[in-house]
């Protein structure tokens, strides 16, 4: 359908850890071959949610990482920066996403996601 373009993935190390999560409105091939010309590091990329609208994604992708913040709440401290936090807590990211602690910035609706992660073929990562 028109204006559900978007889809969140995440990027994974060789551990299958979590260490990025994001959205595109190109593929997900494209988007990863970006990340890899950028020069960051990771072994596999995965989509875990498409078709979505722009909120939908903006919104699922800021729950998986303040998600992600509240389970390492003991890595960090209360003065560290936003970036230092995400980095304490294995993430590249280098904001929370979305502020969806903000009235009216929260998709409230259905964000529907995959069953299991797709991961992305052809995507030379390293």
């Amino acid at each position: 359908p028109f204006g559900l373009t978007e889809l969140v993935y995440q990027l994974l190390d060789s551990n299958d850890n979590v260490i990025y999560y994001g959205i595109t409105e190109r593929t997900a091939l494209e988007r990863g071959k970006e990340h890899v010309a950028s020069g960051k590091k990771f072994s596999k990329m995965e989509v875990i949610a498409e078709g979505l609208s722009h909120d939908q994604a903006r919104t699922l992708e800021a729950t998986k990482i303040r998600g992600r913040l509240e389970d390492s709440v003991g890595k960090y401290n209360d003065f560290d920066s936003v970036e230092t936090k995400l980095n304490k807590s294995g993430l590249l990211n280098k904001n929370r996403g979305r502020d969806i602690d903000v009235p009216g910035r929260k998709y409230t609706g259905d964000i529907p996601v995959l069953d299991s992660p797709s991961k992305v073929k052809g995507l030379n990562c390293g």
